[in-house]
């Protein structure tokens, strides 16, 4: 059983959209007719921006707790609760890429957060690593207005070899400027491949024309409920989140406590047992 972490997950999508409002803000300002690793270079930058600042103010630590109240209404004991989301963070890191990529998406996006539950002698079981993975496949607009032509481009031979075992976990992020002089930077759009093959991804790209694009906040909020991606750790190691690809890593967690353990309930004085990662 996987807790919810519905709080969590909003304020993520919040930190989000703060740092695509401030990214698109300094296209318009500084950087024109940027490309779409830079665009990611530096909203990556603006969302470890935000959630610096959501773990500062006490947010993470007030929303996880919420979900802890949702997940285990019947605890009698709040200060439990309180003790397991004291000093918890929000961190936004991105591993570079290191070799050209040979698994197909340019970016992978993986939330990496903690699933609280009860073992049965009722004792409260932090698992610290509980993951969810997205591969995302970057996409700018390259129609100028007024101008014929392929909007979004096209895969490359290689991704049209790799992708078609990966369209299950895998998303379009679509970059678009809305002026000639390319400034202003829409909001990100997404159209998730589940369910979809190759050629139908390469011609929503050729046409411009996609089945169900969504924004960002839509997109989180499915990660963070487990309603997209993968949460095989093994597919994430190895194809969202290997080191031939940068991937944006989300991880709320605790910089200092072990990646599982389990906190005592039942004993007068509260006593934690480490346990090794099985």
């Amino acid at each position: 059983m996987v807790m919810n972490i519905a709080a969590v997950t909003e304020l993520i999508g919040q930190c989000w959209h703060s740092a695509e409002l401030a990214t698109r803000g300094l296209l318009a300002d500084r950087h024109f007719d940027a490309d779409e690793e830079f665009i990611t270079s530096l909203f990556i930058g603006e969302l470890r921006k935000s959630a610096d600042e959501a773990t500062k103010f006490g947010r993470v630590r007030e929303a996880f707790l919420q979900d802890l109240l949702t997940a285990f209404p019947d605890e009698s004991d709040f200060g439990n609760l309180g003790q397991i989301a004291e000093g918890i963070t929000a961190i936004i890191t991105r591993h570079p890429r290191q070799i050209e990529a040979k698994t197909g998406g340019d970016m992978g996006v993986v939330l990496v957060r903690p699933n609280v539950f009860r073992d049965d002698e009722d004792h409260f079981v932090i698992d610290d690593e509980f993951q969810r993975g997205l591969m995302c496949q970057a996409k700018i607009n390259k129609r100028v207005l007024g101008k014929q032509g392929s909007a979004w481009g096209d895969l490359t031979p290689n991704q049209k070899k790799v992708l078609p075992a990966h369209t299950e976990y895998l998303s379009l992020i679509l970059y678009k400027y809305s002026d000639k002089e390319r400034r202003f930077l829409e909001p990100f759009y997404w159209q998730l491949c589940a369910g979809m093959s190759i050629a139908e991804i390469s011609t929503c790209l050729k046409s411009g024309i996609f089945p169900g694009l969504m924004n960002s906040n839509q997109v989180i909020d499915l990660l963070g409920n487990d309603l997209i991606g993968t949460n095989d750790k093994r597919l994430i190691a190895q194809y969202i989140n290997p080191d031939v690809r940068p991937a944006l890593i989300i991880r709320i967690g605790w910089p200092k406590r072990p990646p599982r353990e389990i906190i005592s309930v039942r004993a007068v004085e509260k006593q934690r047992v480490l346990v090794l990662n099985r």
